[in-house]
């Protein structure tokens, strides 16, 4: 990722509901542009700067394919889903007829050699 990146890991997982809030804050568009200031020491200067979260992209994960988000936190997610879990039947019978295939072929091809 690169370094304008910000990655929550196994949302799903937390708990708490004081913070699960603060993370429907971070995600929120609207909200995460002035979410908190912080002052930083610079030269014998204290400069005060706001967070801006807007300049970021944030992307959380979850452990389960269908996570149990609270509605709030789920209103400000885009969900993608895996390449995988979308063409999953594609992917699993095509791979298992190539197989098919190809025992059916090296097992014709050893008999040949035995007749020979």
């Amino acid at each position: 990722m690169g370094e304008n990146n910000i990655l929550f890991k196994n949302i799903d997982k937390i708990t708490n509901p004081a913070l699960e809030k603060e993370l429907s804050l971070v995600l929120d568009p609207t909200k995460n542009k002035n979410l908190r200031s912080y002052q930083k020491k610079l030269a014998e200067e204290e400069i005060e700067e706001t967070i801006d979260l807007s300049k970021f992209l944030l992307v959380a994960t979850t452990s389960t394919s269908s996570p149990k988000l609270s509605q709030a936190l789920r209103a400000k997610l885009n969900h993608v889903r895996p390449l995988f879990d979308r063409y999953f039947w594609i992917i699993f019978l095509t791979s298992g007829g190539i197989e098919i295939i190809t025992f059916l072929y090296i097992r014709r091809t050893k008999n040949q050699k035995k007749v020979i």
